[in-house]
This record gives C-alpha cells, sequence and structure tokens, in this order.
C-alpha cells in the first residue's frame, strides 16, 4: 500500500482525511478513482460507484464482475484484496443493487434475496452480522456518521437500525437532485470526509432536516461542511485508504 496511508478500518468512516476513494466527486486533497461506467443502466446512475463497487473494510472490497478488471488495474499499486463478485448488473431495479449494501461499524443491511452471494459470503467471512432490509438501495438510502449510528430516509432502515442498537436519524430525501428521477438519496449525496467532518455534493443548508441533522451529528462531535449549490446524489464516495498519522 501507499507510505503514510492506512486503509480504512470501517467502510464510509474513516478516522483521518480520506486520500484514495471511488467516487464521481471529491475533494481536491483525495485521489480519486473514477467509478467503472455500466452503459446499460439509465444516465444519472451509469457512474455510481456505490451500485459496482463496495468496500469491506481493512483492505477488503467485492466489485461487479464487468467491472473487476477495471477496478483490479485501478487499485493494484494499493495492495487492495479484491474479490470479483458473481451477479452482472441488471439495466433496472432491483438487478442494479447487487452490490448496494449499507454498513455500519460490522453490521450490513441489504435486501438480502438480490445481492450478490459472494459479497454475502465475503461479509460473513469478516464478520458482518448480515441484517435484511426491504430496501434495494441500501447504501444510497444510508450515511454511516459513526461505527454505530447513520442518517438515513428510508424507515425500514432506519427501524432495522434501531432494533439492531444502533442510533439513526430519519429525514427527508427532498432537495436532493439525480438525473432521471424526482429526488435522489441523500446517503448518496454525504460521506464522512474524516471523523468529524460530514461533506456532501451541495449546499447541505438547502436540505430541509438540516438544522435536525447538525443536532444529530453534534452529539458525535461532528461538524457539516455546507459546500455550495444543489445537493446531488452523486452515487456515494467509497473511501479507501485514509492519511495516517
Amino acid at each position: 500500500m501507499c507510505e503514510k496511508l492506512r486503509f480504512l478500518e470501517y467502510p464510509y468512516l474513516p478516522e483521518g482525511d480520506i486520500a484514495v476513494a471511488v467516487a464521481n466527486k471529491g475533494d481536491k486533497e483525495m485521489s480519486i478513482i473514477e467509478p467503472f461506467e455500466v452503459k446499460i443502466l439509465p444516465r444519472g446512475l451509469r457512474r455510481h460507484a456505490d451500485l459496482t463497487f463496495c468496500y469491506l473494510g481493512l483492505g477488503e472490497a467485492v466489485c461487479a464482475p464487468e467491472s473487476y478488471e477495471y477496478y483490479a488495474e485501478k487499485t493494484a499499486a494499493l495492495g487492495l484484496k479484491l474479490t470479483k463478485g458473481e451477479k452482472t448488473l441488471g439495466c433496472h431495479y432491483p438487478g442494479d443493487s447487487a452490490y448496494n449494501v449499507a454498513t455500519i461499524g460490522r453490521k450490513m443491511f441489504c435486501r438480502v434475496d438480490i445481492t450478490d452471494a459472494r459479497l454475502l459470503r465475503k461479509a460473513a467471512e469478516l464478520g458482518y452480522e448480515i441484517i435484511k432490509i426491504k430496501q434495494g438501495y441500501a447504501k444510497c438510502s444510508v450515511c454511516p456518521i459513526t461505527p454505530n449510528a447513520a442518517i438515513s430516509a428510508d424507515v425500514s432502515f432506519c427501524r432495522a437500525a434501531e432494533r439492531a442498537g444502533a442510533d439513526c436519524l430519519l429525514i427527508t430525501n427532498e432537495q436532493v437532485k439525480l438525473e432521471g428521477y424526482d429526488n435522489g438519496f441523500f446517503g448518496g449525496a454525504a460521506y464522512m470526509k474524516n471523523k468529524t467532518t460530514l461533506c456532501a455534493k451541495g449546499d447541505l443548508r438547502r436540505q430541509p432536516d438540516y438544522e435536525k441533522i447538525c443536532a444529530f451529528l453534534a452529539r458525535y462531535g461532528i461538524e457539516a461542511e455546507r459546500g455550495e449549490g444543489e445537493i446531488e446524489d452523486f452515487g456515494s464516495l467509497c473511501g479507501i485508504c485514509e492519511k495516517s498519522d
């Protein structure tokens, strides 16, 4: 792995500043790996990282089989252990969601019947507790903020998370833009830049529940970075490496 970098222990939850990520958006100080383009998907989803790439923490990831060679080449210098999934993506929901799982710490929330079997096996090997939810776009719907807390607009996820002992803030997806759709998902627009900073593509103050979000974040010592423009679901920022102290 690159000198002075370390793999994130938990998906989407960096301790230090994210240094390497799979995303079609990122901060200037990050090294960004552009997501694999799935041309059979609607234009607004073709380069969504969370549909083709699933980082599981500690240098392990699973990706859609059609994207394997691409991600293997792009991450070779990092020493990432990349597993090739079994399910190719379909052009419509839920066939496009086989790798779109949400994680909080070592809990994995997903619609199990559509999730790639190899991803589920790898997650179990790594000690994840698999928790069933109804939402196929699980990661899109969830923004983890700590190993035991998250923000989501999905009621089924929030209920499942609370039953599993996690803290979850239920919000609305209003004011989240996604090309070709009435709205996108907050989890696909927002991400933790480091342990104490929540960012988004766009100005978080435009989110109707902004004050609630800030109050929830404050309980965990986290601040929201405001950003500029419309809030946009860009398919999540999948951090792989962070800067080490």
